[in-house]
Formats: C-alpha cells, sequence, structure tokens
C-alpha cells in the first residue's frame, strides 16, 4: 500500500450523513472511481490480574481491515504492532485467563472508497456499539510508499479534497520510514484511543 493520512472530519457535527453524503459528491466532482465498501474494527483486550499482579493492567488492541481479510494487527500500548495471520485471534481466545474482552468497547469504522487518479479515498463513519461517534476520512497515495517523499503533497492533496485547512491527527513517526499497513492500523487505533476516552468521560 502508499502512504496514508487519516483524520477525524467534524465538519458536519451531528449530522454524519450530510457529511458522507457531502464527500460522496467531492469525490465525484474529482471524476472518482467507486471501489466498494471497506471496513477497520478493532476490539480492546485487557490483561486480568493472574497476568498483571499488582502491575497496571495492560491493553492490546486487535484489529482488523477488509484490505487485509487473512491478517489479525495487534496494536500495544507501546504503538508497537504486530502483524500476523488470523490465527493470532484463536490464540487470544485461548488466553482469557489473562486477556479479556472490554464490554462495549468495540469500534468499527466503515464506507465506502473510490480512486481519484493516483490517490485512493475512504469515508465512513466511526461507531462503539450503534453509538455513531463521527466521520472519519482516510486519504493514500497509492504510488508512493516513502513518507518524506509524498507526506507534504498528500496533505495538500486531502484539505483540497475537503475544502479544509485541519491537519491528519497524527502524521507518521518516522518520516523516513517506508509506510506499511501497519502504520494505518497505529492511526486508527490512536483515533479510535481518544474516541474511548471522550466516551468514557461523558458516562462518568
Amino acid at each position: 500500500m502508499g502512504v496514508s493520512c487519516i483524520l477525524l472530519w467534524d465538519a458536519f457535527q451531528g449530522d454524519p450523513s450530510q457529511g458522507l453524503e457531502w464527500i460522496q459528491h467531492r469525490v465525484e466532482e474529482l471524476e472518482g472511481k467507486s471501489l466498494g465498501n471497506w471496513c477497520v474494527d478493532c476490539e480492546i483486550l485487557q490483561s486480568t490480574a493472574t497476568l498483571s499482579g499488582s502491575n497496571p493492567q495492560k491493553m492490546v488492541h486487535l484489529m482488523h481491515s477488509s484490505e487485509y481479510p487473512k491478517t489479525t494487527f495487534a496494536v500495544l500500548e507501546s504503538s508497537k504492532c504486530l502483524v500476523a495471520d488470523n490465527t493470532l485471534d484463536t490464540l487470544f481466545s485461548h488466553l482469557k485467563s489473562f486477556y479479556t474482552p472490554k464490554k462495549n468497547m468495540r469500534a468499527e469504522a466503515k464506507g465506502f472508497h473510490s480512486q481519484v487518479g493516483k490517490y485512493i479515498v475512504k469515508f465512513g463513519c466511526i461507531t462503539y456499539g450503534a453509538n455513531n461517534k463521527g466521520i472519519i476520512v482516510e486519504v493514500e497515495d497509492a504510488s508512493c510508499c516513502s513518507v518524506s517523499v509524498c507526506w507534504g503533497t498528500l496533505t495538500q492533496f486531502t484539505k483540497g479534497l475537503l475544502h479544509s485547512q485541519q491537519q491528519p491527527l497524527d502524521e507518521p513517526p518516522q518520516r523516513t520510514e517506508q509506510y506499511a499497513p501497519s502504520n494505518s492500523m497505529v492511526h486508527y487505533c490512536y483515533i479510535f484511543s481518544q474516541l474511548r476516552k471522550q466516551t468514557v468521560a461523558t458516562m462518568k
């Protein structure tokens, strides 16, 4: 895959359907070619007392992408990402004495994606359970894998597409490294975590 920038887009607060329709219209104006649906999901596993003892509990984010149906991404609190095949899900299912799923904390981002020239544009809604938490946009430069080479033009295209000066929530931490799917999963995990913290805060 190419380099991607990802952001939570808040131009249409309170009515995600209008925002999604607006982006779809922008993609059509740019003669984008529809590529169908996409989805990224995240389940949070928390270490149990058996594993943690008196230490703080640790969390593992198990993530999946429709772009890589045979792959599981495990994002740690350190932002390190373990990439494995789907047997990793089975492995964690046998470790329930050590890691248990956090209830009502499953996040999902899904929507539509299209190709606009060399760019792949993904847009959709983020949900926690049945609750809609906003619109997410990912723009990928499919022609480039080097962050340092294409980050500037990629973000400029994204701003032009959205008619917005909003910056992506997170820039790849090492601009010289080759971009990989795990980088995008870490970005999605960061966004999911920020929304989870907001959700927990409103429940208190």
